[in-house]
């Protein structure tokens, strides 16, 4: 709906007695004593109930003003709920993880109501319409309703109402009209007319108290929301449960595999072992016990310090150079000490190494007469 277009209004605040009084009851033009019922406004009104060829209205004295008609509407919203102690709530649904899906929790129902008040809590010129339900128990739950008309409800308005209610309808006057022009054709589409229409009570009150769910649907639900959390952890749970349940049965599987697997060395090692017989397998053991105590001996010897001095003629050139660990067959690195020019493996250094010294440190003993 285009943003000039402001809608007339048919009801004003009677200055003498500060009632809604209905433009046909009050007198012509400016005599009418009557204010515009937005006091975010409250521009003095011009009653236009003697012409023939509009609908009867109020005109603001001086311009428009954007809010008046939706203020109106939620006023004489509060009083048919007030009238009626109840409304009549959507299908709620909510989205459910588990299946995939939305599904209905609750079809249209028509609850009592405690009361019905207005409230600025969106941030909306026009007030909310915040309805009270009451418990066997005296506990409350409150709800909002809003009117769209020529102003939109917003994500943030939602969210700010989210705060203070439990779940937030909204009543989309402003697609009713848009299918009204589209049915009636634009010869036979009278604006005014169809605002004029929104502000009878009759028509507000099929839409409260009726199901409508093409113009009133929930924006916002408490309930809603904690079953669709619900569902998620609860779908969470489940695909926790189906990776465990997977991975038991891979752990298993391959638990079985290398059982299997075991079992088949093992035959085939016993069946070697049988071939080879008790004296081959003896006589490897021994010639190995020999080997390796020849060569934990040749270790040992190579090990004491007395015996250094028959590597150095091999190990000299290796130290000399940086580029590499001057390293011996016995996987010994043999360092030059920088400050008596000693060699020996790295164990007799406190200090070695380092960018370009790979092969040089200083030795235990100059360490500990610098210190």
């Amino acid at each position: 709906m285009a943003a000039d277009l402001d809608l007339p209004i048919v009801y004003g605040i009677y200055v003498p007695t500060g009632e809604l009084r209905h433009v046909t009851d009050v007198e012509n033009g400016k005599a009418c004593d009557c204010v515009c019922p937005d006091p975010h406004c409250g521009q003095r009104l011009i009653a236009r109930n003697a012409g023939t060829k509009r609908i009867p209205h109020f005109a603001h004295e001086s311009g428009s003003c954007a809010w008046s008609a939706e203020y109106l509407i939620s006023i004489l919203a509060a009083d048919v709920i007030t009238e009626s102690g109840s409304i009549t709530f959507p299908e709620l649904t909510f989205f459910d993880e588990e299946k995939g899906q939305r599904v209905c929790r609750s079809g249209a129902r028509r609850i009592p109501m405690a009361r019905a008040e207005l409230k600025e809590l969106s941030g909306r010129q026009a007030p909310d319409v915040v309805v009270t339900w009451r418990s066997s128990s005296g506990s409350e739950r409150s709800f909002a309703i809003v009117f769209q008309l020529r102003h939109t409800v917003s994500d943030d308005e939602v969210k700010r109402l989210s705060e203070h209610v439990e779940g937030v309808v909204v009543v989309d006057l402003r697609k009713h009209m848009r299918e009204a022009k589209r049915r009636m054709a634009d010869k036979h589409y009278d604006r005014a007319e169809m605002a004029s229409r929104y502000q009878d009570k009759r028509l507000i009150r099929s839409f409260l108290l009726e199901d409508r769910p093409k113009y009133k649907t929930w924006a916002y639900s408490a309930l809603a929301e904690r079953l669709h959390a619900e569902s998620a952890e609860r779908k969470e749970a489940a695909e926790k449960r189906e990776r465990r349940r997977r991975e038991e049965k891979e752990r298993r599987r391959r638990a079985k595999e290398e059982r299997l697997r075991r079992e088949r060395e093992e035959r085939a090692e016993r069946e070697r072992r049988r071939r080879q017989g008790r004296e081959e397998e003896a006589r490897r053991a021994a010639e190995e016990r020999r080997r390796e105590a020849a060569e934990e001996r040749r270790r040992e010897e190579a090990m004491r310090p007395e015996n250094y001095g028959k590597y150095l003629p091999t190990i000299l050139p290796l130290v000399d150079q940086q580029e590499r660990p001057a390293m011996d067959e016995f996987g010994r690195h043999w360092v030059r000490c920088e400050s008596c020019g000693k060699v020996a493996p790295d164990r007799e250094f406190s200090l070695y190494g380092g960018n370009g010294r790979l092969n040089l440190g200083t030795c235990t003993e100059c360490m500990r007469k610098r210190r």
